[in-house]
């Protein structure tokens, strides 16, 4: 019975000190390496729309309405189609606030809210325009006008 119970008292020693050996092999490291890179992931997610957040906001504050309403309200639906085509990028004193792992995410951000401010006021001045245009149309075949 002492026998017995010395085995088992050396084979539970053995057992317990195996797990450490095995969990620092290969397989930890590659497991641990997998959470590292998913918690960047998930920071640089993070960054990345804060930073595209922060470019919309940019572009609230730095993109005019009113040249782009004159222009469709001047040009007709000329200046729409110059929205739709144009590619507005932040200035260089903005993009030098960015951390260089997220001035992608900036720009991007920055770039669909201007050319969305540029196109919705282009629209409107063409809509004023084309509203002019039809009153004009109409006051020139109503012969009662003055």
């Amino acid at each position: 019975m002492q026998k017995l119970t010395v085995i088992v008292a050396i084979v539970t020693a053995v057992v317990a000190s195996l797990p450490p050996l095995v969990e620092a092999g290969p397989i930890r490291e590659s497991a641990e390496r997998a959470a590292v890179a998913a918690a960047r992931r998930a920071i640089v997610f993070q960054d990345c729309d804060a930073a595209a957040t922060q470019g919309r906001e940019d572009a609230r504050d730095a993109q005019g309405r009113t040249g782009w309403f004159a222009g469709g309200l001047i040009l007709g639906v000329i200046m729409p189609i110059v929205a739709h085509v144009s590619a507005p990028q932040p200035s260089a004193n903005m993009l030098s606030r960015q951390d260089s792992t997220t001035v992608n995410c900036y720009t991007a951000g920055y770039s669909a809210e201007a050319k969305s401010r540029r196109v919705t006021s282009s629209w409107l001045g063409t809509a004023v325009w084309a509203g002019v245009v039809v009153a004009a149309v109409a006051a020139a075949d109503d012969p009662y006008s003055y």
